[in-house]
């Protein structure tokens, strides 16, 4: 599992550096569209690959929810993120990133009344901790 965790951080990691260079010469829509196009091309020979044509045949309100969960959970947070890696960089793109898990927990914790742990909220703590560390610092 922490291999597996390591390989996506790292993934992840490459793709806000050379992503921010690409969107510079290319645009935040030209290059969203490229990404979606490449990770569609993957997801979908993955279904093909290893479900049955029949797997398909879903009601018709099923298709509404998953273009919607497309539209607004997949393209629109990569689209801004495309741009936000335009205006300000990989670098404050991957801080702003780290506060992600922070902030779910915490509309969990307020919107779905699910519990925090003492741990979560240590780790809560780090990542707030480290990311205003790394934002708050003098330049050089």
């Amino acid at each position: 599992g922490a291999a597996f965790c390591f390989a996506s951080a790292t993934g992840y990691a490459v793709y806000l550096v050379a992503g921010s260079q690409v969107v510079q010469r290319v645009g935040s829509i030209r290059f969203t569209a490229y990404a979606t196009t490449v990770a569609s091309i993957f997801c979908i020979a993955q279904f093909f690959l290893f479900r049955p044509l029949s797997a398909l045949a879903l009601p018709p309100p099923v298709y509404g929810i998953a273009i919607a969960m497309a539209i607004f959970s997949t393209v629109l947070p990569v689209f801004i993120t495309s741009e936000a890696l335009r205006r300000i960089g990989a670098n404050q793109v991957a801080l702003v990133g780290a506060l992600g898990p922070v902030t779910t927990i915490f509309f969990g914790w307020i919107g779905l009344d699910e519990t925090m742990t003492p741990v979560q909220l240590a780790g809560a703590a780090l990542v707030l901790g480290g990311v205003m560390l790394v934002t708050l610092r003098p330049a050089r």
